[in-house]
């Protein structure tokens, strides 16, 4: 079996996290500030430990709290599930070719590391993979053995997901790499809730959870260590509906004056792939009006248009909103690229274009960025 099933005490919170990939500040932030409590249960979906500078930090830190915390799941991800295998079976040929793919921040080089070896090769392998395992090998088992899903009576947890519950309580491994998000179907009669598949990537411009409500399918992935915008969700669930909060590492600024955008005649065109070149219809100063290969209209910022080979198709950020500010208030810059609009994100993580001349100078913050936030259907 590589699920199981839990209760929830009726005056405790679930929380939800996801694809920390290795990031250990962020991860450490947020569950720092979320005020645990004892009914509370703290879930960890998943793509802890690769992609990042922190893969060992984050994988110590969550073995220590799933034995010091009760009432704390910790799952595999993709991320987890088939490394680990070929690092305890100590797969050569694997390793070395995984080393070349991720030649930097990759938890294996954090074990060597931390066993003296500052690269692994050819010549070397041997000898310092006798000595990971030697250190590291009780850690390299607790992640083999982490579960994949696990259910209640109104929530189904799992990385990437799930169409339904497996009988016999043991899901494919597809259920950790899947597009679940994207594609799939929940019929378990559950909310799901998922990492996984970056929310970016299905609704551009989105880094808060994002509800499939026809599906109840809740999808939690930031896009940390993954996308150029990223931030890490705490997804928390209670009797009284659901609620988010985040993390992120953009430096925040003051607004030095009012903004309060007139509407653009037309949505922005999102970055849908791969529908993403466009003919322009009309260039504006800083913003220009588009038509997608697809038939689709919108606004896309000046910068977010480039040529290449196939044609002007969208990059970057092509969330073209106009975002109402206030004087006073605390936002965090996430582009400053662009001449005349820079790209900002308010407290409830949303995100849009102000004049440049609205931000003032940045601001060290002496309180956490974001709140607890009721999280809405999209």
């Amino acid at each position: 079996m590589n699920g199981f099933t839990f209760t929830l005490p009726e005056n405790g919170r679930l929380i939800c996290i996801a694809d920390c990939h290795g990031n250990y500040v962020l991860l450490r932030r947020l569950i720092n500030r979320l005020d645990l409590q004892p009914q509370d249960t703290l879930a960890i979906l998943g793509d802890f430990s690769n992609k990042g500078w922190g893969n060992l930090s984050c994988t110590a830190y969550l073995m220590y709290l799933e034995k010091a915390r009760p009432r704390t799941f910790i799952f595999a991800g993709n991320g987890e599930y088939r490394n680990i295998r070929y690092f305890l079976e100590g797969d050569r040929d694997w390793i070395l070719k995984y080393l070349k793919k991720w030649p930097t921040r990759n938890i294996y080089l954090e074990w060597a590391a931390e066993c003296g070896f500052s690269t692994v090769t050819e010549d070397n392998f041997e000898e310092a993979h006798a000595a990971i395992l030697d250190c590291f090998g009780d850690m390299m088992r607790w992640v083999r053995d982490l579960p994949l899903f696990a259910y209640n009576d109104r929530y189904l947890l799992v990385h990437s997901g799930l169409e339904t519950l497996p009988e016999d309580g043991t899901a494919d491994p597809s259920c950790i790499e899947n597009d679940f998000l994207q594609n799939g179907t929940n019929r378990t009669g559950r909310w799901e809730i998922v990492g996984h598949y970056p929310v970016a990537n299905l609704y551009p411009g989105q880094m808060n959870p994002l509800v499939r409500a026809d599906e109840h399918v809740i999808g939690i992935d930031g896009g940390v260590n993954t996308l150029r915008l990223e931030q890490l969700n705490a997804l928390i669930c209670t009797p009284d509906g659901f609620y988010y909060t985040f993390e992120d590492s953009d430096e925040a600024h003051v607004i030095a004056q009012d903004y309060a955008p007139q509407p653009l005649d037309r949505p922005p065109l999102i970055q849908k792939w791969p529908d993403v070149y466009v003919d322009v219809i009309r260039r504006d100063s800083s913003f220009s009006l588009c038509r997608s290969l697809q038939g689709r209209e919108g606004y896309v910022k000046n910068e977010c248009l480039v040529q290449d080979d196939k044609g002007l198709r969208m990059a970057k950020s092509t969330l073209a909103e106009l975002l109402p500010v206030h004087a006073g208030e605390i936002v965090k810059l996430l582009d400053a690229s662009s001449e005349d609009y820079w790209f900002v994100k308010n407290k409830a993580g949303l995100m849009g274009y102000v004049p440049k001349s609205a931000v003032g100078d940045p601001v060290k913050l002496d309180a956490p960025f974001a709140g607890i936030l009721p999280l809405t259907s999209i």
